[in-house]
């Protein structure tokens, strides 16, 4: 064969290449292309829901996390409350009556597990004795009226009050009313 030859020969190859071959094979790469972008598309799509439902399960899960660490504090603030009521009746309370009162309270929840700002707001509650009248509101402010909780700070009382071992009359006042008091104001189950 002639050069003449082998140069139309290679000619028509190439022309009938790019005219059907190359189009063809192009679409081809343009449609793979395209079906891959969709699946990993539709990948990232599947994966960006399914993270978006395990954030909502989450946040959920932290809300109602959130809502019973608030209840917990609430109620860690009001026993103290309540027991230095107490332990003030009378006298000032001793370190060692606050350190028991804590120990009692730490006993059902964790004493350096807490907050900033409940330890902040048990340090003032032990620089200003509150009142059994202020314990009340505090128990009725945040809703620990329910017999499950009185009745857990009634055996703090009870048992602060063994601890001090001798009784006289402020405590005795004291004790008196706190069971005046729940006898008025409890009844929720």
């Amino acid at each position: 064969m002639n050069n003449a030859l082998k140069f139309l020969a290679v000619k028509g190859l190439v022309e009938v290449v790019t005219k059907y071959v190359l189009p063809k094979t192009v679409e081809g790469i343009v449609k793979v292309k395209e079906n891959y972008d969709n699946r990993v598309e539709g990948k990232h799509a599947l994966v960006v829901k399914k993270y978006k439902e395990a954030l909502k399960y989450y946040k959920e899960i932290i809300k109602d996390t959130d809502v019973e660490e608030t209840k917990k504090n609430q109620f860690i603030i009001t026993a103290f409350t309540l027991g230095i009521s107490f332990l003030n009746c009378d006298v000032q309370a001793s370190e060692g009556d606050l350190e028991g009162l804590d120990s009692h309270i730490g006993g059902e929840f964790d004493a350096e597990g807490r907050p900033k700002i409940v330890i902040e707001q048990i340090k003032f509650i032990k620089q200003n004795p509150p009142s059994l009248n202020d314990a009340w509101a505090s128990i009725n402010e945040y809703g620990f009226t329910k017999q499950k909780h009185i009745a857990r700070f009634h055996m703090m009382i009870m048992t602060v009050a063994n601890d001090i071992g001798k009784r006289g009359p402020a405590e005795k006042v004291f004790l008196e009313d706190w069971h005046n008091l729940v006898a008025q104001g409890q009844g929720d189950e």
